[in-house]
């Protein structure tokens, strides 16, 4: 049986997802004899494995709720187990609309889930970014941020920097993200590299930030080493806040997507120390590049193409009609008692 193959927090997580989803099923569908609107369920819970198996619940039940679900990361490596795999496919098969962050990600997927699949890159609100300090007045910082954990290889950027950081001996190398995956043990087999290559003055591991954007604003350089990703949200955060980037052209192309090689950033082979370390000498080497690759760093301008034409259901989500009508369904629900509210409610501003 496959729950008796799952962690117990993931069985927890799974029983508490059945009882949410026929609390909110039932309330879909007295709703739905009063509005004239299409309900739409968004699967807001976070884990792909219960977001899959509450699609399929609603399917074999018969309950009539329109699922959009959302691949954020690789389908090829996400997740890992083939048995997840293909659970999370067959949830994609029999959903309304699929979310994919980026062409290769939906093309991953047969063709029945490419047909009502739709690709919506990750947001960001420029009106929330700090005002841009000029990149010539900056401390010499080479950042890169996420979760320490092995997707990330924050060692490949370690291993470029050893090669080369006696040549820029004012730079140093600073990595946030939070350390607790496996209980530290892999930051820990970071920062033990560290120690043995004697780059404790040169790399540091500096954690979690919660004031990540006044930290890219002070920083020269962002880098990310990347094996794969869905989109990354701090390079577009980076290149929003005018830093020169450089980054992994990893699967699932989100990278690509965004940075145009040698106009608005720097994509480097997956895994090559070599030519990472070669990137950022280039750039360390000519602040007037850097400057000019930060100015050209227009994500913006980027995504609107593709923002404009997404569209759900035959509608455009980016219309303020619908966007409103959407956030105030949801809104009248979070009004509600019990279960319900307390679920969603830390979803839903």
């Amino acid at each position: 049986m496959i729950l008796l193959n799952l962690p117990k927090i993931m069985i927890i997580c799974l029983l508490c997802t059945i009882i949410i989803e026929c609390l909110v099923s039932f309330i879909l569908r007295v709703k739905s004899k009063k509005d004239y609107l299409n309900i739409i369920l968004v699967n807001i819970l976070t884990n792909p494995l219960v977001v899959s198996i509450s699609v399929l619940i609603q399917v074999t039940q018969g309950i009539k709720i329109k699922n959009i679900v959302s691949e954020r990361n690789d389908p090829n490596t996400i997740p890992r187990k083939n048995l997840m795999k293909k659970i999370r496919n067959m949830a994609f098969r029999y959903a309304d609309v699929c979310v994919f962050q980026t062409e290769d990600a939906k093309e991953y997927f047969p063709e029945i889930v490419q047909t009502k699949g739709v690709i919506i890159e990750n947001p960001i609100n420029i009106s929330q970014l700090p005002d841009v300090i000029d990149l010539r007045i900056r401390d010499n910082i080479i950042l890169s941020v996420g979760r320490i954990v092995p997707q990330k290889n924050f060692l490949l950027l370690i291993q470029a920097w050893e090669l080369i950081e006696k040549q820029y001996p004012d730079y140093v190398v600073h990595i946030y993200g939070d350390k607790t995956y496996r209980d530290g043990l892999f930051a820990s087999q970071l920062q033990a590299y560290i120690d043995q290559k004697e780059l404790n003055d040169r790399v540091v591991l500096k954690g979690f930030s919660s004031d990540i954007y006044s930290i890219m604003n002070n920083s020269a350089l962002y880098v990310s080493s990347s094996d794969f990703e869905g989109m990354s949200n701090t390079m577009i955060e980076a290149m929003a806040m005018g830093m020169p980037a450089i980054v992994t052209d990893c699967p699932i192309g989100g990278a690509r997507m965004v940075i145009r090689d040698g106009h608005n950033g720097v994509l480097t082979r997956v895994g090559d120390k070599e030519a990472m370390a070669m990137a950022i000498s280039s750039l360390l080497s000519d602040s007037d590049r850097r400057v000019e690759l930060g100015k050209e760093a227009d994500v913006e301008a980027a995504l609107k193409p593709v923002l404009e034409n997404t569209k759900i259901f035959g509608v455009n989500l980016y219309e303020v009609g619908m966007a409103d009508k959407v956030c105030g369904y949801f809104k009248e629900l979070i009004a509600g008692k019990g279960a319900v509210r307390a679920t969603l409610k830390k979803y839903v501003s």
